[in-house]
């Protein structure tokens, strides 16, 4: 009795794996490729224009810095803590 019982057992073991494998289904990836084009506008900086002559002053909370300019002659004094 238990040799048919361990017999009916790995049968039906056996058919339920078999048909894990007949029913296989395939899967579909369907991608989709989206393309952008950014088009960016820039405006050219005019060329940097020479330091007019004259003094500048600038006091901050690190200190004071003065720059003067007469022609060719530039004179810069940086005062810090």
């Amino acid at each position: 009795m238990k040799n048919i019982g361990m017999s009916i057992f790995a049968i039906m073991v056996l058919v339920s794996c078999g048909k894990k494998e007949a029913e296989k289904t395939t899967e579909v990836n369907n991608t989709t490729t989206e393309t952008k084009t950014v088009v960016v506008d820039t405006v050219a900086k005019p060329a940097a224009e020479p330091e007019p002559d004259g003094t500048s002053v600038k006091v901050g909370s690190d200190g004071v810095e003065i720059k003067s300019k007469d022609g060719e002659k530039n004179t810069s004094v940086e005062i810090k803590k």
